[in-house]
């Protein structure tokens, strides 16, 4: 759950526009080279460690910043299972609101556009490893597992699984707005305000999870001087 909740996030948003902007052919074949070299690279990481009202933003994060700090404060990866699934939640929801409306009146996909040029393809590449890449969990996870020897499998299913899904999800959304697609989907949707608070909870109980690996470390460091 901690694995694949690192891995889905909010970056998933932003492929249907890395769709339009390398054209979808190039876009597959980019997010399939690299999840396979995302995947790999991460397993040998592991086996070789193992050897209305608007307000300012800033008013935001002030507000989400005490409870993100608790939330970083958890030392046990079991004690914060139950905050994955909530934010699993909100993130499968969001996900499933947003396919509704991709897949309601699906057009023709022979307008879209197989290759456009090379310039926006390091854009998308950079656009796919940020919306996959979860290795900051990777480690502290490994150590948690009482079969530690089974994470390259799971990292590998959860890789493929996820790439799967990012592909798919970003044809679906360049397919459905083609040109007019913004930087993330969301824009393009009808209940954007509900789509963001959703995209806001799953950060919130995201967090947790990339703040685990350094508050960690901080914790040995402390140990040992």
């Amino acid at each position: 759950m901690h694995l694949c909740k690192a891995s889905i996030g909010t970056g998933i948003l932003f492929l249907p526009n890395g769709f339009r902007r390398a054209g979808y052919v190039m876009s597959m074949i980019c997010g399939v080279v690299i999840g396979l070299l995302c995947t790999h690279t991460v397993v040998a990481l592991v086996i070789e460690f193992s050897f209305g009202i608007e307000m300012d933003t800033r008013v935001y994060i002030l507000a989400l910043s005490p409870f993100v700090c608790l939330l970083g404060l958890v030392r046990d990866l079991r004690h914060l299972a139950p905050f994955s699934v909530i934010g699993a939640l909100f993130m499968f929801i969001g996900i499933f609101v947003t396919l509704y409306y991709l897949l309601e009146d699906v057009p023709d996909p022979a307008r879209l556009e197989a290759f456009t040029s090379v310039l926006p393809v390091p854009m998308y590449c950079s656009l796919f490893l940020f919306a996959l890449h979860n290795v900051t969990l990777c480690l502290p996870l490994e150590n948690s597992m009482k079969k530690p020897q089974h994470l390259p499998w799971l990292i590998t299913c959860n890789m493929l699984l996820n790439t799967g899904m990012y592909i798919v999800f970003g044809y679906l959304g360049y397919n459905k707005y083609s040109r007019d697609t913004c930087d993330t989907v969301i824009k393009n949707l009808p209940l954007e305000k509900t789509t963001k608070i959703a995209s806001v909870a799953i950060e919130e109980f995201n967090e947790k999870n990339e703040l685990y690996n350094p508050f960690e470390h901080r914790d040995k460091k402390n140990s040992n001087s």
